[in-house]
């Protein structure tokens, strides 16, 4: 997770310099060179060249060794500072042995890189069984990161020194505790999730979660049986890994077998070590046992552009010829980190202003925090470019520094910008990662623009910055923006209402590639910050065309002036720093005898048009010599109101309105009323009669025969009895005249 970022340096016999500057070395670091007082070597030199070979390989040595004289005798004071050399190497590439006085490759010994600084007298293998093993530098000056130069015995305690972190166990228990503001602790990571999306997503993530129990992260990680030696045994036991020396507060490159075995020494610890960046995501069987949470990879940009290969969105940019090499991913989001007890990283921010997800595996961390205001990254940039290695940056901003305790088993999720130094009480195995995401995104830049400020002024190497920085925003541009915001034009959607962030961050990062090239434009390609890959001028230039013209014509359409922009103008302008609102021109008043009710009818266009047309106005005396056109809108004319309700009231068979009439649009204008076509609505049916529906389009699909159902009667509505009339009494009949009524009598 690169925490050595910004460390301090203090093996200046050993930095790499150019040869215009020089460096000061003490008499008791002697293996690297040979001595030779009364012979002066000259640059091109033949004497001696015959016989100066590597002892190993009988490679000839003379040139490199006269290089190495030639850095030893330089004794003025070293231009870069001395803290900031984030890994050491030899000035030459040499070594003799202190017994036969006999020259080697460093890469013909078996001496690993973190052994350089250690030994005052180093054996061949040759001599050691004759004389013993190397013997390593007593601890002269404990509080100095030489802590084996005898002249520094008197010297003031460096920061990070065995010294100074003996002390710092005694004190560090009285930095008080984060506020809510700064730190919020939730139980699992369901409650994780909740709390993240009402404190607004990532795109308001500003303060630290310490989540203490990882259920609901959706975040793999091994079993609990899993240790340093699986570590080992799956990475191979002669991988290298740059390796901090805590009390050198230097960085080499060390063998995990050898860590491993320091690890596990139970003797006392003559110094501490801890590795902070082995990236294992190349490694397919470590890649598969410990994963990232999944929020961190629905957002990471790394993953956008890069995104698994099991996964639609893979497929999906393969398709379409967007997919990018792996070899330019930038390897930062699977790191496994392991520390020494009372080891101690100082303050550091994580490059390129990236994320961090950080879970304690095995043991404990201590973190010191600091909330990146304003005033906490100018303190801390001074800071980092400050030759002195005796001050505590926690010192430099006080009250601003919190503690915060992650135990075993807890997760730590940091946004970015928070600068950190991180203390360990126990040995410690942790799994963690970096990852930029959009909604920290005008963070990021603040961190990249810091860092390359502090790069430039004390020259640090480019492999503890983020990978590919540049690169990885004009491919995000590229693939990811660029296809997004085109489809939402073609469909006529407003972009702020599909994904308003995402609008915000391409508006961001269009300004931010614009400053990149013109930057590159000016001092000639190739001058940008170095980047292991990087884009063409042509193909960068064409980006910003099609972003430009995309951006366009969203604002055009949706972003017009008046209501909705008005709206807009209140919203946070998070991503833009040179956002400033309209300036709206009043025009001067009208005297009265310039007044538009004093105008002539004479000047009144009488052909049916909405205006009284260009009348020419005498300006008020705060414009002496200009003009003012007018625009007056009159109410329809007669003809134009006959119009009007002609055309609202016709309609087709179907019910549908007339469509607009080209002729009847000039003649009316703008009275005429905006048509929108009604479609005559169908009564909506019953529940009954969809379901009915639903089952014989179930039967028709599966072929079976559709059963005819028919439909309830639908009840009749009892009748209202009538009145009955009051009926004549009957004749009374007698058998005479019914008889005579059968025969028709």
């Amino acid at each position: 997770m690169n925490e050595e970022q910004g460390k301090e340096s203090l093996e200046v016999v050993k930095l790499e310099v150019r040869d215009d500057e020089s460096i000061h070395v003490t008499d008791d670091v002697k293996p690297f060179v040979k001595k030779e007082e009364d012979e002066e070597y000259e640059e091109g030199s033949d004497s001696g060249s015959e016989d100066e070979r590597c002892k190993k390989c009988g490679n000839n040595s003379t040139d490199d060794k006269i290089k190495a004289e030639k850095h030893e005798q330089k004794k003025t004071k070293l231009l870069m500072s001395k803290k900031k050399s984030h890994l050491n190497l030899p000035i030459s590439d040499w070594i003799s042995c202190e017994n036969c006085q006999d020259w080697y490759h460093f890469a013909c010994t078996s001496l690993e890189q973190w052994e350089y600084h250690i030994y005052e007298h180093w054996h061949c293998d040759t001599c050691t069984p004759l004389v013993g093993p190397s013997k390593r530098f007593e601890k002269h000056a404990p509080q100095r990161y030489r802590w084996y130069n005898v002249d520094e015995k008197d010297k003031p305690m460096e920061v990070g020194s065995e010294t100074w972190i003996n002390q710092l166990r005694t004190w560090e228990c009285n930095i008080p505790a984060p506020t809510d503001h700064e730190v919020c602790i939730v139980e699992n990571g369901h409650d994780f999730k909740t709390k993240f999306h009402e404190l607004g997503g990532p795109y308001k993530w500003s303060k630290v979660f310490l989540v203490k129990n990882p259920e609901g992260l959706d975040m793999k990680m091994p079993g609990p049986d899993f240790d340093l030696e699986d570590v080992v045994n799956i990475m191979s036991p002669d991988y290298e890994v740059d390796t901090i020396d805590v009390f050198n507060q230097n960085t080499y490159s060390m063998k995990l077998s050898t860590f491993l075995e320091k690890f596990r020494d139970k003797s006392p610890r003559f110094l501490l070590y801890n590795f902070l960046s082995l990236e294992f995501s190349d490694n397919e069987t470590m890649k598969n046992l410990a994963k990232p949470p999944k929020y961190v990879q629905d957002i990471s940009i790394v993953g956008k552009l890069w995104p698994d290969t099991s996964s639609d969105a893979y497929n999906e940019l393969l398709s379409s010829g967007l997919f990018l090499p792996e070899d330019n991913r930038p390897k930062v989001e699977q790191f496994c980190l392991a520390g020494m007890a009372h080891s101690y990283t100082d303050f550091h921010v994580d490059f390129g202003g990236s994320s961090v997800y950080y879970h304690i595996f095995k043991g404990q961390k201590i973190f010191y925090i600091a909330e990146p205001t304003e005033a906490n990254l100018a303190a801390y940039e001074a800071h980092e470019t400050s030759h002195s290695s005796s001050e505590w940056f926690g010192d430099k901003i006080k009250g601003q520094v919190k503690r915060v305790v992650i135990n075993q088993g807890e997760t730590l999720l940091i946004p970015a910008g928070w600068i950190h130094a991180v203390y360990t009480p126990v040995d410690s195995l942790v799994f963690g990662g970096n990852f930029l995401h959009l909604g920290n995104l005008k963070m990021q830049m603040r961190i990249y623009r810091l860092e390359s400020s502090v790069r430039t002024a004390i020259n640090s190497a480019s492999k503890f910055y983020f990978p590919n920085f540049e690169y990885l925003h004009w491919m995000y541009m590229k693939n990811i923006l660029i296809p997004k915001i085109k489809e939402t034009v073609e469909e006529g959607s407003d972009m702020r209402e599909v994904d308003a962030g995402l609008w915000k961050a391409a508006q961001y990062i269009s300004k931010k590639l614009d400053e990149w090239y013109k930057r590159e434009l000016q001092e000639g390609e190739g001058t940008a910050e170095k980047q292991e890959v990087d884009v063409s001028l042509e193909e960068k230039g064409k980006t910003l065309r099609t972003i430009e013209r995309l951006i366009y014509a969203q604002v055009k359409k949706f972003e017009r002036p008046g209501k909705a922009t008005k709206r807009t103008c209140h919203e946070a302008t998070e991503y833009d720093d040179d956002y400033r609102p309209n300036k709206v021109k009043k025009h001067p008043k009208l005297s009265k005898k310039n007044s538009v009710e004093n105008i002539s009818k004479k000047d009144k266009i009488k052909n049916g048009n909405d205006n009284i047309g260009d009348i020419s106005v005498q300006s008020a005396s705060s414009v002496p010599n200009g003009s003012l056109k007018l625009k007056v809108l009159l109410g329809p004319s007669e003809d134009q109101k006959n119009a009007i309700q002609m055309f609202n009231s016709t309609h087709s068979s179907s019910g549908r309105a007339v469509k607009i009439n080209q002729a009847v649009t000039d003649l009316c204008g703008s009275h005429l009323e905006s048509r929108v076509e009604e479609i005559p609505e169908r009564p909506t049916k019953s529940f009954a009669e969809l379901n009915d529906e639903l089952e014989r389009c179930e039967a028709i699909h599966s072929g079976e025969k559709v059963k005819k159902v028919k439909p309830p009667k639908v009840p009749k509505e009892p009748k209202e009895p009538k009145e009955k009339k009051d009926k004549p009494a009957k004749k009374a009949t007698t058998v005479r005249d019914r008889l005579s009524k059968k025969l028709k009598l």
